[in-house]
């Protein structure tokens, strides 16, 4: 059964820590989505090495969401 959008919204935040609207909205020519995943892999790395768990779960979804969403448009 699909997820209603309030839903939907509800599960991004808790995978990505924001929509993933929000994480569309951040890319242009300028920051490409594979741009984008090293940034926040570094991040993660940072928010790990600060004990940070959850946090850094996150941007790893994010880095594998950006990842995923630019193989698709190859």
């Amino acid at each position: 059964m699909p997820y209603t959008d309030a839903e939907r919204v509800i599960v991004q935040r808790r995978i990505f820590g924001c929509t993933s609207e929000e994480l569309e909205s951040i890319v242009d020519a300028q920051h490409p989505r594979l741009e984008i995943a090293l940034s926040v892999l570094s991040d993660a790395q940072e928010l790990i090495e600060h004990g940070q768990a959850e946090n850094a779960r996150q941007a790893i979804n994010r880095a594998k969401y950006m990842i995923h969403a630019a193989e698709s448009r190859v």
